[in-house]
């Protein structure tokens, strides 16, 4: 009897191991299940933020193009403001001051006007220029041949 009294405790014990098992067992498969769908979740989510990056990298290479765009335009307007900078500069050389006042004195014609006539202001008249040595050494166009006589220098009105 103490045999059969072992056996059943045996059968016992491993009847109740087989039930913890079994308990352990759906335990498991429900954290299993709860962690499937966190990773379904992550998954999704990991291709969101790959799709967001995706457009971010477009974004940023589009813009990328449009400040090379812009910088090769600066680049162009800075040379073409040097280049105007260096012509006039260069138009304005043989015409100037040192060269019409080389002694520091007026020359001849510039000296009459500049003691026998009035200044007036060039608020009182309006198409007399205040001096200027660029049109004074540089050649006269005809459109200026009417300004250069003008009526006031000769005492005309």
């Amino acid at each position: 009897m103490v045999s059969q009294r072992a056996l059943l405790f045996e059968r016992l014990e491993v009847a109740e191991a087989a039930a913890e098992r079994a308990e352990a067992l759906k335990l498991v498969e429900g954290e299993k299940e709860t962690i499937c769908t966190k990773v379904d979740k992550l998954r999704e989510e990991g291709r969101i933020v790959e799709a967001k990056l995706k457009k971010a990298e477009q974004e940023n290479a589009q813009l990328k193009k449009e400040m090379e765009k812009l910088r090769d335009g600066l680049v162009a307007k800075r040379k073409e403001i040097d280049e105007l900078q260096t012509r006039h500069g260069a138009g304005l050389s043989g015409c100037s001051r040192q060269h019409l006042f080389d002694d520091r004195r007026p020359s001849g014609w510039m000296h009459f006007l500049l003691l026998h006539l009035p200044s007036p202001g060039v608020s009182q008249v309006p198409d007399l220029r205040p001096f200027d040595p660029a049109r004074w050494c540089c050649p006269v166009g005809p459109q200026d041949v009417g300004k250069l006589f003008h009526p006031l220098l000769f005492g005309f009105l």
